[in-house]
């Protein structure tokens, strides 16, 4: 499968990617984007795994097209539980309020988790390295989380804690998204024809700093509560 290496500015300002890709120094604080302008070695380096490409791979085999099918041919749970996110209230409003994207099983529901980690030790060096994972909810119970099922999409590298400037990494997983969202053709080895397949982004499971960085939202302080926002009544 593909990766992308994407020259990043060393204070995380850029990415030098797409129109940016050849820029000798960054917009924002005009640092290099080298170590040295001889030996071209870059400062900072974001590795990306195209979502689509991966997506599309589910459908080049004959049983997991079935499994991606499932949330739309089995049952709804009729015990009153909750054994997949399909029985909950907010997938089925998702049905009702995008009924088009809704009517073709194929189309994909994403979610999002990231976190990040030391990998070296939190003794051995100050380093955090950011991870983002996408995984398909389209997946019954019990393979949905399977590791092979959870895609790494970033790699976000330190040594430095990314913060506010999250969302400069996060901008080739979202032009990703946002073709998957027009959709692009896909084969399914079920049926021996192709298809176009769309994908949604529903869900983000991480921590309340991941939160932060991810939505834009503080997490701390007077309006730390991302479901009351500005009618809090903390004090």
């Amino acid at each position: 499968m593909p990766y992308e290496k994407i020259h990043v500015c060393y204070n995380n300002c850029m990415l030098y990617y797409k129109d940016n890709k050849h820029k000798e120094k960054c917009d924002f604080c005009d640092t290099p984007p080298y170590a040295d302008g001889s030996n071209k070695v870059p400062r900072k380096v974001l590795r990306y795994m195209p979502i689509t490409d991966r997506l599309q791979r589910l459908y080049a085999h004959e049983a997991t097209t079935k499994m991606m099918r499932w949330h739309k041919e089995s049952p709804r749970s009729m015990s009153g539980r909750m054994d997949h996110p399909h029985d909950g209230e907010a997938w089925q409003q998702f049905d009702v309020d995008f009924s088009e994207f809704a009517l073709e099983a194929r189309n994909v529901r994403l979610g999002i988790a990231t976190d990040g980690f030391t990998p070296y030790g939190p003794m051995d060096a100050p380093y955090s390295c950011w991870l983002v994972f996408v995984f398909p909810y389209n997946l019954p119970p019990g393979v949905a989380m399977r590791p092979e099922y959870i895609f790494l999409s970033l790699v976000i590298p330190g040594p430095e804690h990314p913060r506010k400037k999250f969302s400069v990494f996060m901008r080739p997983l979202v032009d990703g998204l946002q073709t998957l969202k027009d959709g692009v053709l896909t084969w399914d080895a079920s049926v021996k024809k192709s298809f176009t397949m769309k994908a949604t982004y529903l869900w983000s499971i991480h921590d309340f700093p991941a939160l932060r960085m991810l939505s834009g939202w503080s997490t701390h302080g007077l309006l730390a509560c991302h479901r009351c926002l500005g009618d809090t009544k903390a004090f």
